[in-house]
């Protein structure tokens, strides 16, 4: 049957006339979007712009709940804690210091045995040491590093993305501010001779410009040093404590984060490098067989214009009086 033969012919009058009339109106859309010469696309949506942005930048995830993210090797994928060191350049950073490049070398993690933080300070060269607290042997290290002459810090455990409401974690931003300060002042306490704080994991904590006051406070108090270890590119935590007053530097270069000897070889080369075009710069170490075998085995002559220095030997020629 044709569109205009029996009882339908009516309807189908009206279906054509429908028809030609959105043929038409696609026709005028079509000139008015083409006016200018070029064609219009349509606005994304927003899944369809998180896809166009790619995979996610190093150094913005961190390692699973309940997993040390520093125990993760390998470059940045997602779900793993990366090397920040192309993001050095800060505008709060510190000044440069007057004459040589400083290499500040913080070994983290320490506080598991003793016989990793003894190997590594019989390399005799200068480190300051981070010690979680509260674990077997994090008193008998603190006792050494007193005894040998080498400064340490609070490596504080702090909550990382991913981490849900009970991770790994001794400071987390659900708690208020009065807890998280009173947590650092009672872990500081339980080793007096500790220099300062620096993050361990964190991520979400870091980012959280409220945690981060808290944290600091009692440093503040008690004119302590802090050291960022940026451990997620959305760390406030080194502009919140220069607003605060508190002598304080940011990690630039992760040592260790790939498990070999040639890795680590050339991150120091970089660090080298920064140190001089800069002025200073902080790497951080681990704790590890390979990491101290590394400095056991390294030729520990620097690039000229270049010497080592210990954290707080850092921030008094940075922050000078």
């Amino acid at each position: 049957m044709g569109l205009f033969v029996g009882r339908r012919g009516r309807v189908s009058r009206a279906w054509l006339l429908v028809l030609i009339m959105v043929f038409s109106g696609g026709l005028l859309i079509g000139a008015a979007v083409r006016r200018d010469g070029h064609p219009v696309t349509p606005h994304p949506s927003v899944g369809e712009i998180r896809e166009e942005e790619g995979p996610e930048a190093p150094g913005t995830t961190e390692a699973p709940p309940s997993q040390d993210a520093s125990s993760l090797f390998g470059p940045t994928p997602v779900s793993k804690e990366g090397d920040l060191s192309r993001s050095d350049e800060d505008p709060f950073a510190p000044e440069r210091p007057d004459g040589e490049g400083l290499i500040c070398l913080v070994i983290d993690d320490c506080g598991f045995n003793v016989d990793g933080p003894r190997r590594l300070v019989d390399v005799a060269i200068p480190m300051t040491f981070a010690i979680l607290p509260r674990e077997r042997h994090s008193l008998d290290v603190a006792a050494l590093l007193e005894a040998r002459g080498f400064p340490a810090i609070l490596h504080l455990p702090m909550e990382a993305e991913g981490d849900g409401t009970r991770g790994d974690f001794l400071v987390g931003v659900a708690m208020s501010d009065d807890v998280i300060s009173e947590t650092v002042a009672a872990l500081l306490d339980e080793m007096p001779t500790l220099v300062g704080v620096n993050n361990h994991r964190g991520s979400r904590a870091t980012a959280d410009e409220r945690v981060m006051e808290a944290v600091l406070k009692p440093l503040a108090e008690r004119g302590l040093l802090f050291l960022d270890s940026r451990t997620s590119s959305t760390s406030v935590a080194f502009r919140t404590a220069r607003r605060m007053g508190l002598k304080t530097a940011y990690n630039s270069i992760f040592l260790d984060h790939e498990a070999t000897l040639d890795f680590m070889k050339s991150q120091w080369l970089r660090a080298q490098k920064l140190a001089r075009s800069r002025g200073w710069v902080v790497v951080i170490g681990h704790v590890r067989p390979l990491t101290i075998t590394f400095f056991e085995t390294m030729d520990r002559r620097l690039q000229p214009g270049l010497r080592f220095v210990t954290l707080p030997e850092l921030l008094e020629a940075v922050y000078p009086r």
